[in-house]
């Protein structure tokens, strides 16, 4: 099955990381490695998207989706072991929750573009929504300034993430 992309506004990984920086500087976390993610969700969304709501259902309800955004709703549906999961600290989970945070935030007003018929090699990445939504949450949670020299154990660790994610971000520092 193909999976449906979405076209949207170019953004580089230098503009994400900036709005990454953004987020961490008004939640006061600039300095700090954590990011409290439910923090943002449960209290800093809702004051930046009026009448923004979440809801944790059923993970029958989402199937193998761990979250989906609605943005003509102005919601987030979160599947219940994802959101105990984001609770308790795990990494993919907390990064579900900002990947989902940053498709209402960004993606939500935009114009975009279903691309099902066209060939996924031929999307460039900072034109995906999925690509974009993936930055920023890896931008959020594993902050470059405070963790370039950091090993990817520590950043594990001290970011709460999972490792494919602190490689996964470490490779994005080079060149």
């Amino acid at each position: 099955m193909t999976e449906i992309q979405y076209l949207v506004a170019p953004l580089s990984r230098n503009n994400i990381r900036r709005m990454a920086m953004y987020v961490r500087k008004q939640m006061g976390c600039i300095d700090t490695v954590y990011f409290p993610v439910m923090r943002f969700l449960e209290h800093v969304m809702p004051i930046w998207r009026e009448g923004f709501e979440w809801e944790v259902v059923e993970s029958h309800i989402l199937g193998t989706k761990h979250a989906i955004t609605i943005p003509k709703a102005n919601k987030i549906l979160i599947r219940e072991d994802v959101y105990d999961g984001a609770e308790s600290g795990i990494g993919r989970d907390r990064a579900t929750i900002l990947h989902e945070c940053f498709h209402l935030l960004w993606h939500a007003d935009q114009m975009v573009v279903m691309a099902r018929s066209f060939d996924m090699k031929t999307i460039k990445p900072y034109r995906s929504s999925e690509w974009q939504a993936k930055a920023f949450a890896g931008e959020v949670l594993v902050p470059y300034h405070l963790c370039k020299d950091m090993t990817a154990s520590q950043i594990e660790v001290e970011c709460g993430v999972s490792m494919d994610a602190a490689l996964y971000q470490m490779g994005t520092w080079k060149g």
